[in-house]
């Protein structure tokens, strides 16, 4: 658990790297990466536990498509893309926001007694 208002950087990258550690030679300091990447063209991200299969409440979202070199957060749980990333520091809340395509349905709403195609 991190406390208030602490951070932790962790890239989408699918390098799957869960330890941080610092060469005592060269004093860098690698990233936790996920072993997964997100999707350039947007999708669906959830966080699981590593002994549930229910996702972490507040911890699903459709993202939008990524953008080279910006930064997505949701300050008020609505997109918005951030032109210069500041890793490990507090984004300016006044990032330009993300317009999602409007969602469009294949089917009318209703029940149905055969399968959709």
């Amino acid at each position: 658990m991190l406390p208030p208002h602490d951070r932790l950087i962790v890239f989408a990258s699918g390098k799957d790297r869960t330890r941080v550690e610092t060469d005592d030679e060269t004093g860098v300091t690698n990233s936790l990466h996920t072993n997964f990447r997100l999707d350039a063209a947007g999708g669906y991200l959830a966080l699981f536990p590593p002994t549930a299969r229910r996702y972490l409440d507040g911890t699903s979202v459709d993202y939008p498509p990524q953008q080279p070199r910006a930064a997505l957060g949701a300050p008020r749980r609505d997109f918005v893309r951030y032109d210069t990333a500041t890793p490990g520091a507090s984004n300016d809340a006044a990032g330009t926001p993300v317009t999602l395509a409007a969602v469009t349905f294949s089917h009318a709403c209703g029940l149905y007694d055969v399968p959709l195609r």
